[in-house]
This record gives structure tokens, sequence and C-alpha cells, in this order.
């Protein structure tokens, strides 16, 4: 039998840089999946459920004359956990994006998608 899933935003499996804050320290990992609605990060710690998180998630430029990582800011929360052996997820949902970066990550959603 086949699970099915309902997201209100459709993801994309990639793996992106990821930056977030909390509690002061800031920490770099990765991110396994994205959509507009949010993100699962792949962690060397846990997390508590509901802890929020200022968010630095690194896409590739979009413009084929750059090189550069747009640096996407966003506030999210901590949504659900797993923990596996020695690694962690959590799912994180936005609670805060520009809607001009809100635009972007859709763009390069619909792109990735494509692919």
């Amino acid at each position: 039998m086949e699970t099915f899933q309902r997201r209100r935003y459709p993801r994309v499996n990639i793996t992106l840089p990821v930056e977030y804050k909390s509690e002061g320290k800031t920490k770099r990992v990765l991110a396994k999946t994205v959509g507009e609605g949010g993100l699962m990060l792949n962690l060397t710690e846990h997390i508590p459920l509901e802890a929020k998180l200022n968010l630095n998630l690194f896409l590739p430029n979009m413009s084929q004359s750059s090189t550069a990582l747009y640096n996407l800011k966003a506030k999210g929360k901590v949504v659900w956990t797993q923990d596996e052996r020695e690694e962690f997820y959590c799912g994180i949902s936005f609670i805060e994006i520009a809607d001009n970066d809100r635009g972007i990550l859709s763009a390069f959603i619909s792109k990735y998608r494509e692919i």
C-alpha cells in the first residue's frame, strides 16, 4: 500500500548549505529538502520542538552570469524531529520570510522540480 502525503507546498530533494542561529550560537548544517513552507535539516545535535531559528539558506544563483550563492533569510520553527543513531533531522516551518525571498524560493523550487 502506498502512503500519500498531502503537502501544502511542493518540495525538492536537494542538499543546500544552511546557517541557523539559536540561543546566540550560529551553526552550519545541510538542508536535505526545501519547499516554500519550510525545509528539512540534517543536524549533529538535537533541537527541541517549537524552537525558533534565524535561518540563512544559501541557494544557487538563478542567473547564469553569476556563481555567487543567494542568501535567503527567514525565521523558522521546529515542527518535527527524528533521531537516527548519531544523526538528527528536523522539519522547519517558515514563520517569517520576505515576499521577495519567497518569490526567489518559489522560482528555485520550480526550476529544480523540472530537473
